[in-house]
């Protein structure tokens, strides 16, 4: 896409989990806390690792961040 004239264009596959609306903020936070905690094991660490994944392990606040951005990111394209 540089090369096409788009610089900047990269893309990045993510995945991640989300909660319907208005789910409780304790059910979030062990949602959260047990993924979390998930994505810290060997075992996980190194299945996704072997699929080219690269594991992210943070606050549900630093995805909804991560999606705001990627929001106003794609919204330019």
């Amino acid at each position: 896409m540089i090369e096409s004239g788009y610089p900047g264009f990269v893309v990045d596959a993510w995945v991640g989990i989300v909660a319907p609306a208005g789910t409780p903020p304790e059910i979030v936070s062990k949602l959260n806390a047990t993924i979390n905690d998930s994505l810290r094991t060997p075992e996980l660490d190194k299945a996704l690792r072997n699929a080219s994944a690269i594991p992210k392990i943070g606050s549900s606040q630093d995805f909804a961040a991560f999606l705001s951005a990627e929001v106003r990111k794609w919204r330019r394209w």
